[in-house]
């Protein structure tokens, strides 16, 4: 599955991959810098929203994902209040959504 998401360094879009390693529980595994809306159309069919039945066994990272394309940050989080995907460089701490804005404290899924 691939989702969209923002650098919350930069504001910059790009598209992040995830694979479903048991019924869904997701890893991710890759991602590539939003170059243009042509450049990624091979892999536009199966943009998809994460959501809370999407997420009901967690989201995982791949100890070989490379990082956001901007900012290298290695985590991710998903706001709250929009649902956006957003890079993330820590497990812990204060955090603000490149989207909507919307600042808060990094809760881990499993604690949701």
């Amino acid at each position: 599955m691939n989702n969209n998401c923002t650098c919350t360094s930069t504001r910059e879009k790009f598209l992040v991959v995830f694979q479903e390693l048991k019924p869904q529980h997701w890893q991710l595994i890759e991602s590539y810098g939003w170059v243009s809306k042509k450049g990624i159309s091979s892999r536009d069919d199966n943009i998809a929203k994460l959501d809370d039945a999407t997420l009901s066994n967690g989201i995982s990272v791949s100890s070989e994902y490379a990082g956001c394309p901007y900012c290298k940050a290695k985590g991710i989080f998903i706001c709250g209040h929009c649902m956006a995907v957003n890079c993330h460089d820590s497990d812990t701490g204060s955090i603000a959504c490149a989207e909507c804005h919307t600042h808060g404290e990094l809760t881990p899924i499993e604690a949701l």
